[in-house]
């Protein structure tokens, strides 16, 4: 299975700085233009199965990829939203910090009043993960099924925590995902082994022409 995820294009939210978590959210001018140069970078990739976020902020992400994918119906999952920041949504970036280390709580673990802990995402994200293997896992001599995933930065952060402590790699505190950056994680599966490798990680290239034309993701 290869799995290509990515995130939503720039919002109004984004530009204000501010926690939008579980808002629907507004893509700006240059968010449907990112989310249109993803699409082009994407419409010769063959999709088994699309998968996406029901904010609107993603749905209007999928809006300008699905134009290249119309013989599949998306899949909205709402595993698949960034973490619920409850009663600090619409505050300043850095609050859900701020408030953790006054408290003296982990950062990871710090729940807001009516919210969610990143580790609460974490195990949306590996529940979402392991049904993903289960629906779309071939035998490793067949060709490799391509999935998509449009979801949030967040939500991208606590999937690679869930792929780090399938290593044996302790998660990390890192949401530095790009607005529809790409990832294309290759999951193999042989026996009871299950391996996962990044091809490619927080990828913009499809934002930059090079020679006049967008880079691609080949579909192999």
């Amino acid at each position: 299975m290869d799995l290509y995820i990515t995130r939503h294009g720039q919002t109004t939210g984004n530009v204000q700085r501010i926690l939008q978590g579980q808002q629907g959210g507004e893509l700006t001018p240059i968010g449907f233009e990112q989310a249109t140069k993803l699409g082009n970078r994407l419409k010769n990739v063959r999709f088994h199965a699309i998968y996406s976020s029901d904010l609107n902020r993603c749905q209007q992400t999928l809006s300008q990829i699905i134009l290249h994918h119309n013989y599949l119906s998306p899949i909205l999952d709402p595993r698949l939203r960034e973490k619920g920041a409850g009663e600090l949504e619409g505050q300043p970036l850095g609050t859900t910090d701020k408030l953790a280390k006054q408290q003296g709580v982990n950062l990871r673990a710090f729940r807001p009043n009516g919210g969610e802990a990143w580790i609460d995402v974490m195990e949306r994200a590996k529940e979402f993960f392991n049904d993903l293997c289960r629906n779309h896992m071939r035998e490793e001599s067949k060709e490799a099924l391509k999935i998509l995933v449009v979801s949030h930065g967040g939500w991208i952060m606590e999937f690679l925590n869930v792929i780090k402590q399938l290593k044996g790699q302790p998660p990390v505190y890192a949401n530095i995902s790009k607005n529809t950056a790409l990832y294309v994680l290759r999951v193999r599966k042989s026996g009871k082994n299950l391996t996962v490798n990044i091809a490619v990680d927080n990828d913009i290239s499809h934002l930059t022409p090079t020679k006049g034309k967008l880079k691609s993701v080949k579909s192999k």
